[in-house]
This record gives structure tokens, sequence and C-alpha cells, in this order.
């Protein structure tokens, strides 16, 4: 007879229920026709794609410019750059802000997206988490914002 520690089993039983509340809450959502570059799981549909302005490291470097896209997925987030393609299951969301800034006369907001797992890119690139750059006062970027608080309430 094998006995369970009850500590174990509480952190085990929470990362089943985040689990199930994230798909069950993107599964909730509307799909959007989505006709990219990056091949869908045939069990998995978008549920919001944007065109980007630019896209940034959570250190501010840039990795894409215009061309780019978001594409949120029930399973995974993937931004795409034109050249490559980053991909991170939703479950490494750690956190997510819109940020807006003032640049001498300028102001600049953006949608501030933290991973739990860094991704390796480029020859010592090490992503942690975007900086999604949108068109000025873009519903789309609002829309991203709302969804992805939505998946970490």
């Amino acid at each position: 007879m094998s006995r369970r520690h009850p500590a174990l089993t509480f952190v085990a039983a929470r990362a089943v229920t985040t689990l199930w509340w994230t798909w069950s809450y993107l599964n909730a959502l509307k799909g959007v026709p989505y006709r990219g570059n990056v091949r869908l799981h045939p069990s998995e549909r978008a549920v919001f794609v944007a065109p980007l302005e630019m896209v940034g490291t959570e250190t501010d470097r840039l990795i894409g410019s215009r061309g780019s896209e978001v594409v949120l997925t029930t399973r995974r987030l993937v931004v795409s750059n034109g050249t490559g393609v980053f991909s991170s299951d939703v479950s490494d969301i750690a956190a997510c802000r819109l940020v807006q800034e003032r640049w001498l006369l300028q102001k600049v907001s953006y949608v501030a997206i933290s991973l739990r797992n860094a991704v390796a890119f480029d020859n010592h690139g090490v992503l942690t988490g975007y900086r999604l750059y949108f068109k000025k006062r873009s519903a789309e970027r609002d829309e991203l914002d709302r969804i992805v608080r939505g998946l970490l309430a």
C-alpha cells in the first residue's frame, strides 16, 4: 500500500484543474479563420489572429517588424516574423500586461507577455517573453490583452 504525500496530491490536482480551465476557456471562444504559414494540429483552432507592427523580446530586442503576426490557438501562442516562427504552449504563459509608456513626445504601447520556460533562438538568443507592438489604438491589442488576462484568471 503506497501513501501519497498530501501536498503532492494537491499540486497535481491544481495542475490538472488549471489545464482544464485553460482548455475550456479557449475552446469556449469563437474561432477565427486563419490561413497563415503555421500549420495547426487537427484538434487545434485559431481564436485570435492579428498583424503586428513590431515584435520584440522581453528585453526589447527586435525580432520582427512589419509582416509579423501573432496567432493564439487553443493550444499555443505563435508569433511569426516572416522568416521564423516562435511557438509557446499556452500553459507556459506566466503573465500578460498592457504597457503604455512615453518617450519624449511619443506614446508607445505594447502587450508584454512573460513565459515560464525560455525559448532558444538564433545562436545565443533566449526568449523569456514577447513585446507585441500593434498599430496605434488598435482594437486587436485590447482584444489580445483581454483574452490572455481571462486565460490567466
